[in-house]
């Protein structure tokens, strides 16, 4: 005859008439059950293929240039997200976005000034974007939160 006290490791068992009796100050054992996986919602970049991380690393920039390759000039516009830290777990919220371009070697800009819409936290749109010329191009995305301004680059060669 076997019984428990509660919930507690009270039992006892009668053999050939005599009681055994045992118990424990410590809650029944329980099998360990495994922690849940912690979520974490990476950001889809797969439609942005090129990526680069902000100078002072705070910030990662995907972006995809519509119409691919970059036209010789005529108009184009980049599609762009902002990540906060090195990676895309995280959009950056509360930031702003300007782009420009130029031409190290000639010294020069682009012709037009770009204009940014912003399409919700971390994601932007650049419009009216002009390469004129065929040569080494840098693009670049100056991303502010509160004072601070992080520049990320890409070279861009335009035949």
């Amino acid at each position: 005859m076997a019984g428990f006290m509660n919930a507690t490791c009270w039992w006892g068992v009668v053999v050939g008439g005599i009681a055994i009796a045992s118990g424990c100050n410590s809650a029944p054992a329980i099998p360990e059950q495994p922690e849940p996986p912690v979520s974490v919602v990476a950001v889809d970049v797969s439609d942005l293929p090129i990526h680069g991380v902000s100078n002072d690393g705070s910030f990662t920039v995907a972006f995809a240039t519509a119409p691919f390759p970059v036209p010789l000039n005529e108009p184009f516009s980049i599609e762009v997200v902002v990540c906060r830290g090195e990676g895309f777990e995280a959009l950056a919220t509360d930031v702003t976005l300007r782009a420009d371009a130029g031409m190290p070697q000639h010294r020069h800009g682009m012709n037009v000034v770009p204009e940014v819409t912003s399409l919700g936290p971390g994601r932007f749109r650049v419009d009216g974007m002009v390469f004129h010329m065929p040569g080494d191009w840098e693009l670049y995305f100056d991303i502010t939160d509160g004072p601070s301004t992080e520049r990320t680059q890409f070279e861009v060669v335009l035949e």
